[in-house]
């Protein structure tokens, strides 16, 4: 899971890498900058590697002074490089097909944080394979495993917002917005607010879906954290993703994408918390069950 430093306000992950043990953020540095050409990654040339501290490379002013300790615990390093493809083509008029070779710059960006995380981001689905593969130079000695959100943790945020308990000091989820389900058959989206009330298709289903153990794999929410309104998603095959709601910080770019890495942190640590949890200590009270009936039944359909 990682940023996109060109478009604040809006930090994804598609992956994120534990490093065990951790190092400096100039540990971090240092290694981006001594690591030397990265050539030999397949379908990928003119590769370029760069690294700094993320308050060298935020823009001076563009995050919040409250911010600061945190600041000085991060680092990012963006892996530049030019892929090739063959694409068939026709011409108007003319019913041959042709191949033609386009090429592709794209950026993958390992944002670091000290207490051991690496987020990974960049376009394209292959985002996660060449940004573990960076990575996996940069802390050749250390072990490092991927951490991928599963099932039972989304199941809980979902009763979390409906219990309107704090996900974590600071950290809160208002509302659930959306989601993805998974089983019996293909995926089904979810839009579970704006125009749809309670009585209407969208949440009926979500809620026969999740009642009757389909799995959820994605939840749309709208969260709070540190005082500043985010949107987000967590999936179990996307990743992370935050955006600002709070036009307040629009003009800190910086601020915008320091609060979406923090997002993406502070999931990440709610998740392994819970992970290493008893059996017992994980599963969902059976209020869960009893507030998805009683729902159903406001539908009109318990």
């Amino acid at each position: 899971m990682g940023i996109d430093f060109s478009s604040p306000g809006r930090t994804s992950a598609r992956t994120t890498l534990r490093v065990d043990p951790p190092v400096s953020t100039a540990a971090f540095v240092d290694r981006v900058r001594s690591l030397g050409p990265v050539d030999d990654i397949e379908n990928c040339y003119d590769t370029d590697l760069s690294g700094a501290t993320f308050a060298e490379r935020a823009a001076p002013g563009g995050v919040e002074d409250r911010f600061d300790d945190t600041v000085e615990r991060m680092a990012v390093a963006s892996f530049s490089f030019s892929t090739d493809r063959q694409v068939s083509y026709m011409e108007l008029g003319d019913s041959t097909v042709r191949e033609r070779i386009e090429t592709d710059e794209r950026t993958v960006t390992i944002v670091y944080h000290e207490d051991g995380y690496a987020f990974v981001s960049g376009p394209g689905g292959r985002t996660a394979t060449e940004g573990e593969t960076v990575a996996r130079r940069l802390f050749g000695t250390e072990d490092i495993e991927s951490v991928d959100v599963d099932e039972p943790f989304l199941r809980w945020l979902v009763w979390r917002a409906h219990s309107g308990d704090e996900l974590a000091s600071g950290f809160d989820i208002c509302r659930v917005t959306g989601a993805r389900v998974v089983g019996g058959g293909p995926p089904e989206e979810f839009q579970l607010t704006g125009a749809e009330p309670l009585g209407s298709e969208q949440p009926r289903r979500f809620l026969e879906r999740v009642r009757d153990g389909h799995r959820i794999d994605r939840v749309d929410a709208d969260f709070r954290l540190e005082g500043v309104d985010l949107h987000g998603y967590v999936s179990s095959y996307a990743g992370l993703r935050a955006g600002l709601q709070d036009s307040e910080h629009s003009e800190t770019a910086g601020t915008e994408v320091l609060l979406g890495v923090l997002f993406c942190l502070r999931v990440v640590e709610l998740f392994e918390r819970r992970s290493a949890l008893d059996e017992p200590a994980r599963t969902l009270p059976s209020a869960f069950e009893d507030a998805l009936e009683a729902a159903l039944a406001d539908t009109g359909d318990g």
